[in-house]
């Protein structure tokens, strides 16, 4: 019976971070997606990017047109909802991940050398370098995710 108690705890503990590893691919696949699409060029009428810890805007280059992304984490429900709409759309928020019982933006401003909690530039070109999200799933940490934004040669 020993035997048998100790394969299934292996098996569980198993099973769960196969899950934990699912869910952070899945997770990091989405964020890339987005991220590598940031509008970098600086020709809006307001701020590129917008960020607190709990929520993160900013603008996206599709094949039809700029688009307004929002990640907001929503701690209560323990839900990241994603909305994305184009200028003077409604605003439609989606429950994009579940079961998240910690999700952290950070920003990394190239000019300080320094992460920030908060980012709103009063200069709307002025863009983070790195975008970094802390994330756990059901209790567990799975890590902090690190993404690049990429950067029009004028802004820099």
């Amino acid at each position: 019976s020993q035997l048998l108690y100790t394969g299934v705890t292996l098996w569980l503990k198993n099973d769960q971070a196969y899950n934990r590893q699912q869910a952070l691919q899945k997770i990091h696949q989405i964020l890339a997606d987005d991220f590598s699409t940031m509008y970098t060029s600086g020709y809006l009428t307001e701020a590129a990017v917008i960020g607190t810890p709990s929520q993160l805007t900013f603008w996206q280059e599709t094949a039809t047109g700029l688009k307004r992304v929002t990640y907001r984490f929503a701690k209560e429900e323990q839900i990241v909802y994603r909305s994305k709409y184009i200028w003077g759309s409604s605003v439609k928020e989606r429950a994009l991940f579940k079961n998240i019982t910690d999700w952290q933006f950070q920003l990394y401003n190239i000019e300080e050398k320094n992460w920030l909690e908060t980012w709103y530039a009063a200069r709307k070109e002025v863009l983070p370098a790195l975008v970094k999200v802390r994330v756990a799933f059901q209790e567990q940490s799975l890590g902090s995710l690190i993404f690049p934004v990429k950067t029009a040669p004028n802004l820099r």
